[in-house]
């Protein structure tokens, strides 16, 4: 299954081998969906709202489960922290929580950003939490496991932009960040360095992804391209 979000808080579930769209959901949301994450081996997707809400909803029926409130802005990006039960988001607040998805706890609040947070995701292979924001910088955020605790680990220094994504290369020390600077930028996490700079955009980089299994990576850019 595929499940899409708009502005106008329309949900679409999709089956992605036939394209066939499946069902559609109008009332999630009171504002624009921002960013979803799916909960792996449930029925449940993860979505944050210009309603400053975190709603975690079954996609066979629409129904909300539970409804995270605690953000005093739009939530811009919502992440799965794998193999706990926890829920990482970041904020125009310029926050990023830890929910535990199960109770619909807040379990910590962390501020390090001083512009909002646009982008959040964490590592599978290390406890590690990465955001972008609209100061310029990535922050990597040392997670260690149940007890939820949250230390600033380091800085990513090196856009001259808002940052408006990042992402892990699964299985390596890697994170890929784009940015209103057109540029996308692959830094070593281990040691806090930029690895490579990557121009070719004539316009902003809007999201970023790594192709699993292989060393490519994908960009999307208000330059009306897309570029592996």
């Amino acid at each position: 299954m595929l499940v899409s979000g708009v502005y106008f808080r329309k949900f679409t579930i999709w089956n992605y081998n036939t394209g066939e769209k499946l069902n559609t959901y109008m009332n999630v949301h009171d504002n624009s969906v921002y960013s979803i994450a799916s909960i792996p081996n449930t029925n449940y997707i993860v979505s944050g709202s210009l309603d400053k809400t975190i709603k975690i909803w079954d996609y066979t029926n629409g129904k909300v489960w539970k409804v995270l409130t605690g953000h005093t802005d739009a939530v811009s990006s919502v992440a799965l922290i794998s193999n706990t039960n926890y829920i990482v988001s970041g904020s125009k607040d310029s926050t990023i929580k830890i929910w535990n998805y199960n109770n619909g706890e807040l379990l910590k609040t962390f501020s390090g950003h001083t512009d909002q947070v646009k982008s959040v995701v964490s590592f599978a292979n290390a406890n590690l939490i990465a955001s972008g924001s609209y100061d310029e910088t990535i922050i990597l955020w040392n997670f260690k496991g149940e007890e939820a605790n949250i230390d600033l680990k380091i800085t990513l220094n090196g856009h001259t932009n808002y940052i408006n994504s990042v992402a892990a290369i699964t299985q390596t020390e890697y994170i890929i960040s784009g940015s209103d600077d057109n540029t996308i930028k692959i830094w070593n996490y281990k040691i806090g360095q930029l690895w490579k700079n990557l121009a070719g955009h004539t316009g902003e980089v809007l999201s970023v992804a790594s192709i699993a299994n292989t060393d490519l990576i994908v960009s999307g850019s208000a330059d009306y391209t897309t570029r592996i």
